[in-house]
């Protein structure tokens, strides 16, 4: 019942973020509303701009628009023309990106056009069309931009919440109670959030990330639902792999991962044992990786590049790291709002005390997995500006590495889970004082969002009376509702913490032999562990 109740708060906290957030007010959102009614007709490429309209693209497109096409390389490649039914041309969206005005400005078309006619256009012609044609068939048949966004929305935040109600569940059972739920609270920043609710690939990719990271670790870990976790690595492999460039890494960062954690034979072992159930997962991902790597090769444009601007490349995104782990908590719109500086330290305490705490109870795999994931995390933020943002006149963005940054929190609450015992009652509570303290920051990353839209980056901070901009239903509702949501999701997790913790968790736990196999020597097991009823377990 609780992990029910903590699913439905997170689902209906996303749902207040796809009706308050104006339309396109996330990163490029606009272009990929036109990928995917485009796709849903079956247009995967578009044409090529004619002279006319790419002079007006670039002089009366949103000034986001105009500044990239300006400074960017390649614009002649992947600006394209899409044919999308007249009367859901997106003109006025994305009007607030990187300026300081409220949303009323998305009802004036001379804030930004993104077409003429039944041509539209955008700068997302060359990315993967696979999932952008569910959200666009469910988005052709609306009646009005307004209503096309918000049906995209709800689209990719419904095919998000499975992926990650799945993937969190999966890895919940492995690691259950205090240290579980802290590790799925923690990986649901109010970035992923907001990014889960928008028209975008991010939101499947993420999502796809945590479910293949969650299964993986179930699979690791001999738990009790090796059918759903084999379902859901197939599944969410595939979408991962076909989404976006860097899904078939991730792909494989996952599976490194499962390695490490039980090392190579024990990995093959787990393989044989879940045949043919294992072969049609395997066969999965290789079909979405290939796709994605296929498009990958034949349509995506590639930069020039040189050997000593990848090295300066390189050095400098060490610069953006704090910008980068930043963007992971939350900055929302066009990277142009941010939350509160309390909220990015609790929640950056949040991330740092539970890899603190498992890498002091975990075993000699578990840190060197553990260790890898936060090395990735820092590490690709440099490799990633030398080979992607740089040479494209850009930077890195948090959303890029999320599908792996949220795989850190996952392993370290199933680590911390697996190894301590219940404690006392302010030992529980201190899980529910978490909770509440992650419900506040939820809340106010998106009241802060709604302010930034309603009056503006300056404007009062009680803004209700003087909004110049409101989503339907008006402010007061849908803050309530998120007030609501935030509730049922500290209600949830002080059930989990009191009602369905086990009442011992460690050897007694059912899979808790599988752990063992994960210690190649008695000095490098959990510290909560007698390492002389391991060896015996391992003997029998």
């Amino acid at each position: 019942m609780g992990v029910f109740l903590l699913i439905l708060g997170f689902s209906g906290l996303g749902v207040c973020w796809a009706v308050t957030n104006p339309l396109g007010s996330s990163p490029d959102e606009p272009d990929q509303y036109i990928k995917a009614l485009a796709a849903a007709q079956g247009e995967f490429f578009g044409h090529p701009l004619t002279t006319s309209e790419r002079v007006a693209f670039s002089s009366y497109g949103v000034p986001q628009i105009q500044f990239w096409l300006r400074v960017a390389p390649l614009t002649d490649v992947i600006d394209q023309g899409f044919t999308i039914p007249y009367r859901l041309q997106p003109n006025g969206a994305g009007c607030t990106a990187g300026q300081p005005v409220t949303a009323n400005c998305i009802d004036d078309v001379a804030h930004g056009r993104w077409g003429h006619g039944r041509v539209a256009y955008s700068d997302f012609s060359t990315y993967q069309p696979y999932v952008y044609v569910v959200p666009g068939l469910v988005m052709i048949n609306a009646s009005s931009p307004r209503e096309a966004f918000l049906l995209g929305r709800l689209t990719f935040l419904v095919i998000a919440v499975l992926l990650v109600a799945a993937g969190c569940f999966l890895a919940m059972l492995v690691g259950p109670g205090l240290g579980g739920l802290l590790g799925v609270l923690t990986c649901l920043t109010p970035m992923v959030m907001f990014t889960s609710a928008m028209v975008s690939s991010s939101s499947t990719e993420i999502a796809s990330g945590i479910a293949v990271f969650g299964a993986v670790l179930h699979l690791a870990y001999g738990g009790s639902r090796p059918r759903l976790a084999w379902t859901v690595l197939g599944i969410g492999g595939a979408l991962l792999g076909c989404t976006r460039s860097l899904g078939p890494g991730w792909v494989a960062m996952a599976l490194v991962l499962g390695v490490v954690l039980v090392g190579r034979r024990r990995a093959m072992d787990i393989v044989r044992q879940a045949r043919p159930r294992s072969t049609a997962a395997a066969g999965a991902l290789i079909l979405g990786c290939a796709a994605g790597v296929t498009w990958q090769l034949v349509v995506q444009p590639r930069p020039p590049f040189s050997g000593k601007a990848l090295g300066l490349a390189f050095v400098h995104g060490f610069q953006q790291i704090p910008s980068v782990l930043q963007q992971e908590i939350g900055i929302f719109g066009w990277l142009d709002t941010t939350q509160a500086g309390l909220s990015y330290v609790i929640w950056g305490g949040l991330f740092v005390g539970l890899a603190t705490i498992a890498l002091f109870l975990g075993s000699r795999r578990e840190k060197w997995a553990l260790g890898l994931l936060i090395a990735a995390n820092i590490l690709l933020v440099p490799v990633f500006n030398a080979f992607f943002a740089a040479p494209v006149k850009s930077g890195v963005q948090g959303r890029w590495l999320l599908p792996v940054a949220v795989a850190m929190p996952l392993l370290s609450g199933v680590i911390i889970g697996r190894s301590l015992r219940p404690g006392s009652a302010s030992a529980r509570n201190v899980g529910v004082w978490i909770a509440a303290a992650v419900g506040a920051v939820q809340f106010l990353a998106l009241y802060q969002n709604g302010r930034r839209y309603a009056v503006g980056p300056s404007g009062p901070l009680w803004f209700f009376r003087s909004s110049m901009w409101s989503p339907q239903l008006g402010w007061a509702f849908w803050l309530i509702m998120a007030a609501l949501c935030c509730t049922v999701i500290v209600v949830a997790s002080g059930m989990i913490v009191w009602r369905e913790w086990p009442l011992e968790i460690g050897m007694s736990s059912p899979d808790r032999r599988d752990l063992s196999l994960l210690a190649p020597a008695p000095d490098s097991l959990p510290r909560s562990q007698p390492q002389g009823e391991v060896r015996a377990d391992i003997n029998t």
